[in-house]
């Protein structure tokens, strides 16, 4: 599920915008704490793994170079 959410600022100096903003989500995730709702951020996992072998042979081998 995807929440969008828009604010209107009477006076939309830079400085006022950006901290109107930052209260405005700080507030938004206080409520969401107080209420139970959890709000996952996006993550990447990565699983396998890899095999070294004759690391001697690899370490010569740039040495030669």
């Amino acid at each position: 599920m995807g929440l969008t959410a828009r604010a209107y600022i009477t006076e939309p100096s830079r400085g006022k915008y950006v901290h109107t903003l930052s209260a405005w989500v700080q507030a938004v995730k206080e409520r969401f704490d107080a209420e139970g709702i959890d709000m996952p951020y996006p993550y990447t996992e990565l699983t396998g793994g890899i095999d070294v072998e004759n690391i001697a042979e690899v370490d010569q081998a740039r040495a030669d170079d």
